[in-house]
């Protein structure tokens, strides 16, 4: 059996390693345009004693469609996880090569100065085709969105409810750090964050006031209280009400980070007057990439910590589920939290976002694999209905999920 993982980044690679363990797999392929970046993935396994002969890496930029379509011709399934906009370019190699397919985000719309193409309509178009060749497409299936909607529609599903009052969902990160650092993409962050923040109420998404709408939120220990704020536009406001059908009034999704003692606001204002301090002239460059340069690279992460840069990380996510019952308001929470030393015993490759975002499309490839999915059709991961052996496996990969009901006042 043949998989193949487009870009081998943080994430990329992580996948890779929880996939080079199973015996079922005979061969992987990576596909990479960053020279470095693939020799680098490559120097780490040849130093942890990793049999490489069942994978291949090809140093290939996505556009070359022809070349791709040739090396993944055997390939059961078919995983971007480089950027949204090379989505519906692998989805049509895909098709023609009766592969499944996954990616780890696509946008819930086209966002200002962004492509069309980097969207989940962009891909939902090839919806009959895949019907139709017994093909499935899994978009949005990293952590959040991803996992974020299975764990919604675990919880919706197996506790029967009807009517949601509001779903929260709440991430955060802390790293004691010597220097601005980024576990995953700062041009993403600085977006999410500094765009106008949005929440779905209603049924539309609408916006609303940052800083009236943050919070000093308590995670549970270690990573304990962390400010957090309404991100903007995230996926999950169009993912969890399309995909998973009931009546839901309310979604918020909030993050926040600290780096050393500066939280997200402080860490924005840090990266701009870093930035400024070398030039105050923008030329031809997203605002959001200029600030992100600010940051030590996600792909130097474990660099960093090498060098004592990164002391230590700790991340999780926390979903909330208000909901009632013919006598009772009701409360339904899952929890996952984790650190960089847990993380990196299970996947030395990783860090905790890249850890945490790998295990559950790792999870996806491993059932398909198998035969175990029964879905068709281009869809998101609130339209999986098979939840319960989904976290079992994520859950027998070290990611422990904490679940609590609490009748509210």
């Amino acid at each position: 059996m043949e998989v193949t993982i487009i870009g081998c980044g943080g994430t990329g690679s992580a996948i890779l390693w929880n996939l080079i363990i199973l015996p079922k797999i005979q061969k992987i392929n990576i596909i990479d345009y960053n020279k470095k970046q693939i020799k680098k993935v490559s120097t780490i396994l040849t130093k942890l004693k990793i049999d490489k002969r069942r994978v291949r890496f090809f140093h290939i930029n996505t556009k070359s469609q022809i070349r791709i379509k040739e090396i993944t011709k055997k390939s059961k399934v078919i995983l971007n996880a480089s950027l949204p906009i090379h989505n519906e370019l692998i989805l049509k190699i895909c098709l023609a090569n009766k592969s499944h397919y996954i990616d780890l985000a696509s946008d819930p719309f086209k966002y200002p100065d962004t492509p069309y193409n980097t969207t989940f309509d962009a891909l939902y178009k090839y919806n009959k085709k895949f019907l139709h060749n017994n093909l499935l497409a899994i978009s949005n299936a990293g952590l959040s969105p991803g996992l974020t909607d299975l764990l919604v529609k675990h919880v919706v599903s197996n506790k029967k409810i009807g009517e949601i009052d509001l779903i929260k969902i709440s991430l955060a990160e802390k790293i004691d750090s010597k220097e601005l650092v980024a576990s995953w993409s700062p041009h993403i962050l600085m977006l999410e964050f500094l765009s106008p923040p949005t929440i779905l109420l209603g049924g539309k998404i609408v916006e609303v006031n940052s800083e009236t709408s943050s919070e000093l939120h308590n995670f549970s220990l270690p990573l304990g209280p962390i400010k957090i704020y309404p991100f903007s536009g995230h996926p999950e406001l169009v993912t969890i009400p399309k995909f998973i059908k009931k009546r839901i009034n309310r979604i918020e999704v909030r993050g926040g980070m600290n780096i050393g003692n500066l939280n997200l606001e402080q860490i924005t204002l840090e990266a701009l007057r870093k930035q400024t301090s070398l030039s105050q002239t923008i030329k031809n460059e997203n605002v959001f990439s200029w600030i992100a340069k600010s940051f030590i690279s996600p792909s130097n992460f474990l660099d960093a910590q090498k060098q004592g840069i990164i002391v230590s990380e700790i991340g999780g996510i926390e979903i909330e589920i208000y909901t009632k019952n013919k006598s009772n308001k009701i409360k339904y929470s899952i929890t996952c939290i984790t650190d960089l030393k847990k993380s990196q015993k299970l996947i030395p490759l990783a860090n905790v976002s890249t850890y945490l975002v790998s295990v559950f499309p790792s999870v996806l490839i491993e059932l398909l694999i198998e035969d175990k999915i029964k879905e068709r059709g281009v869809i998101c991961v609130g339209a999986l209905n098979e939840t319960k052996d989904i976290l079992h496996r994520i859950e027998k990969k070290g990611l422990k999920l904490i679940q609590k009901t609490e009748l509210q006042k």
